[in-house]
């Protein structure tokens, strides 16, 4: 027996170890490490994280709610959730890349410009700026450009100058009269 021991189990009667000794094994052992994401792969959920919260109309301040923490941790544990200021970081080049794609898409288009005045359930007033055209397809196209909250009374200056501040950067669109001369009411705000 005492040779049995000395061989196999690599062990002295007396306790005293005569070789390295073989260690049973554990479920420790077999436990790897949390696996990083690539970081590549880390902006391209985010981006499309934040992409959801445009389609979607959701609050950017979702990110924080322990829900969707959880939610996310179930889905990939090695996803590490962002900030709110990352997501609106995407939030504003994903808006940054639609302009100008929708400024490439109309530049050689000519545009007809539709105003819509409508007032919310809770009495606030909006003006809503839309574009149609038609595509070098020959595909009529229509794409909001904005919607603007409106404190002041309603007047046609006003308008002109909601719908000049509210074409973002789109400079050529002007107010037109019915034959197409530039309207002289409006000569100064829309130029």
């Amino acid at each position: 027996m005492r040779a049995h021991l000395k061989n196999v189990h690599k062990k002295t009667v007396d306790g005293t170890e005569s070789g390295p000794a073989k260690r049973q094994t554990t479920l420790t052992m077999f436990h790897t490490k949390k696996k990083e994401m690539p970081v590549f792969k880390q902006n391209d959920i985010t981006k499309s994280l934040a992409l959801m919260c445009a389609v979607d109309l959701r609050p950017v301040s979702m990110v924080a709610a322990a829900g969707f923490k959880n939610f996310c941790n179930k889905l990939n544990p090695s996803y590490h959730i962002p900030c709110r200021t990352t997501v609106t970081k995407h939030l504003q080049h994903l808006y940054d890349e639609s302009k100008k794609d929708l400024i490439d898409l109309i530049a050689d288009c000519p545009v007809s410009l539709t105003t819509d005045l409508w007032t919310s359930c809770s009495t606030k007033s909006f003006i809503t700026l839309t574009s149609h055209f038609i595509d070098t397809k020959w595909k009529l196209r229509t794409k909001l450009l904005a919607t603007r909250h409106v404190e002041e009374r309603h007047s046609g200056e006003k308008h002109c100058q909601h719908i000049a501040a509210a074409n973002g950067g789109i400079q050529r669109y002007k107010c037109w009269s019915s034959r197409h001369r530039q309207c002289r009411k409006h000569a100064g705000c829309c130029s």
